[in-house]
């Protein structure tokens, strides 16, 4: 049962982190293709990034069967969505406003659950089980690569640099989630969900209150969909 609810919990990352991914790139004005490579970039880029670290060669991308289900499942989430695009106008749909309010929740709780399966996997090598560096690594850059990835692909200054505190919440959660695991006896559920609640809680008060880290004055060219 508690592996049928991490799976659960997995694929609703993939669904609302492909969403996200799918969402600003159809504001960007790519094509279908470019799309679909965006929303798998930011889906599977963290992963890819944290599996070279921990040495996987080649990374479970390719060679977990689980991870071609969930690639189809991100391509099929990708096409639904750019073809709603051209029959909804979302913006005049639902104002600018909370079109980016939903991108930013679906990237908030996409990078949620994957911070979590980012220390996951620093736990399966049973040598670095202990190495809080290392993990807290692993889950938040599984949790944040692959949105610094697509952003760079736009040619952005990526989000998470900048943007409502980004890394903040990815590197505290992947903490909570490590001192949960490794020193209470709670299980593995619990600590999931707490630490997927405290990283979407301090994400959507960032985004509410507009939390931003101290950057140098002056006025900002930058007028892309942010």
């Amino acid at each position: 049962m508690e592996e049928i609810i991490l799976t659960v919990i997995q694929t609703v990352g993939f669904i609302v982190f492909s969403a996200a991914g799918t969402s600003i790139a159809i504001h960007k004005r790519t094509d279908i293709i470019g799309t679909i490579i965006l929303a798998v970039v930011t889906c599977f880029g963290g992963g890819l990034i944290r599996d070279l670290t921990l040495g996987y060669i080649p990374p479970h991308l390719f060679t977990d069967t689980s991870f071609k289900h969930y690639a189809l499942l991100v391509v099929f989430v990708s096409f639904i969505l750019y073809h709603l695009a051209f029959s909804l106008d979302i913006d005049r749909f639902f104002g600018h406003k909370v079109t980016a309010f939903i991108i930013d929740i679906c990237d908030s709780l996409g990078m949620a659950v994957f911070c979590i399966a980012g220390v996951n996997a620093a736990f399966e090598i049973k040598s670095f089980e202990m190495n809080a560096f290392l993990c807290i690594f692993c889950g938040a850059i599984t949790g944040t690569g692959g949105g610094i990835l697509r952003d760079v692909m736009m040619a952005e200054v990526p989000r998470s640099f900048k943007k409502h505190i980004y890394l903040i919440p990815a590197i505290l959660g992947s903490a909570a989630y490590w001192v949960l695991s490794r020193f209470t006896a709670i299980g593995r559920i619990p600590s999931t969900l707490i630490a997927i609640t405290l990283i979407m809680v301090l994400r959507v008060l960032a985004i509410i209150f507009k939390w931003n880290l101290p950057i140098p004055g002056g006025k900002s060219s930058d007028k892309s969909f942010q």
